[in-house]
């Protein structure tokens, strides 16, 4: 919105010379687009991997206190 107030001001302070400014659509007034449908991983493989590796790094920080 305040570029649109922007063009036009500057537009006018050129003394109305040349073309006038094309106003550019806002995201909202244009046509929504939806998102494009993805595969996703599921909840439960993300939290295995994350407890996986939590174990892992459980591990290596105790080999390193016992060393």
């Amino acid at each position: 919105m305040i570029l649109l107030a922007v063009q036009g001001g500057n537009w006018q302070r050129g003394g109305g010379q040349g073309d006038k400014p094309t106003l550019i659509t806002a995201p909202v007034e244009g046509e929504i687009k939806a998102e494009p449908e993805t595969e996703g991983v599921p909840l439960s493989e993300i939290r295995g991997e994350m407890e996986r590796r939590r174990a892992q790094l459980a591990a290596e920080r105790a080999a390193l206190e016992g060393a």
